[in-house]
C-alpha cells in the first residue's frame, strides 16, 4: 500500500513539472512573439501552416513537435533554447 502511495505522488510531481513545462514554454512563446510584434497569423503565414493549427498550438490544444519548435523559432528570429 505505501509503495503505491509513494508512486502517486511520484507521478503527481511528474505531472505538476510538466505542466510547469508547458506552461514556461508558452509564455517564452507568447512574449517571443509579442516582442517581434507577430500575431499567430503571421506566424502561421511564415511557418506556411494553417493558422488554426498555430491556434491550437498556442492555445496548448496540440503539442508542437520538436522540428516544428525549431521552425517557429527561426520565423521568431530566436534561439529554439530561448523558449524553454
Amino acid at each position: 500500500m505505501a509503495l503505491n502511495f509513494l508512486k502517486e505522488v511520484k507521478n503527481m510531481k511528474e505531472a505538476k513539472t510538466l505542466y510547469e513545462f508547458k506552461h514556461n514554454f508558452y509564455s517564452k512563446l507568447y512574449a517571443a512573439m509579442e516582442k517581434k510584434n507577430k500575431t499567430y497569423k503571421d506566424l502561421s503565414t511564415d511557418l506556411g501552416k494553417n493558422p488554426g493549427y498555430i491556434s491550437r498550438v498556442m492555445s496548448g490544444k496540440i503539442e508542437p513537435s520538436f522540428s516544428m519548435i525549431f521552425y517557429i523559432a527561426e520565423a521568431l528570429g530566436i534561439d529554439p533554447r530561448d523558449l524553454f
